[in-house]
């Protein structure tokens, strides 16, 4: 059997105490400040399935480290952590608390324990107070085999009408 990782690190300034206490309750309790893509009753029976503890409900270890007057949140996920709940928390943060030019970035790998086709890759995403963009390895290479199709689609068009004037 096989594992498989989804695994990302990242960090927030947080500049005030009420950022800080934000977080922290967030953290503690899943829905308060969003609707998580699951229901509070959905993750208690889900956790022990995919591996969160009662204490990363978003996949994630979070830990505060503040030094001359500023936190520094960081949100990391060892195993399975969940990306697109992680920027709709941090899209409502940016939200309320009105930061509407900061922009949050995160990528994360997706990984196996055993060599297996197919089961490596990672992805992106960017969130901030209006919008989410998100796209895994697997979109990102879809869209340039289509993008590489369509040129070449293009070439053979040029040659048969090439062919065409010429003859």
């Amino acid at each position: 059997m096989a594992n498989n990782y989804l695994q990302f690190s990242e960090s927030m300034h947080l500049l005030t105490p009420e950022h800080v206490t934000w977080w922290k309750e967030a953290i503690a309790d899943p829905g308060k400040q969003t609707t998580p893509l699951w229901s509070k009753e959905l993750y208690g029976s889900i956790k022990d399935e995919v591996g969160l503890g009662e204490d990363e409900p978003y996949g994630v270890e979070v830990t505060f480290e503040e030094s001359s007057g500023v936190t520094k949140m960081f949100l990391i996920a060892e195993e399975i952590g969940h990306p697109v709940e992680v920027g709709l928390l941090v899209q409502a943060f940016l939200k309320h608390f009105e930061m509407h030019k900061d922009i949050f970035r995160l990528t994360w790998s997706e990984t196996c324990s055993k060599m297996r086709v197919g089961e490596f890759g990672g992805g992106f995403l960017i969130a901030n107070s209006q919008d989410i963009v998100s796209m895994s390895i697997d979109e990102m290479v879809e869209l340039e085999v289509i993008s590489m199709e369509e040129a070449m689609e293009g070439l053979k068009k040029n040659e048969t009408d090439t062919k065409d004037q010429t003859t």
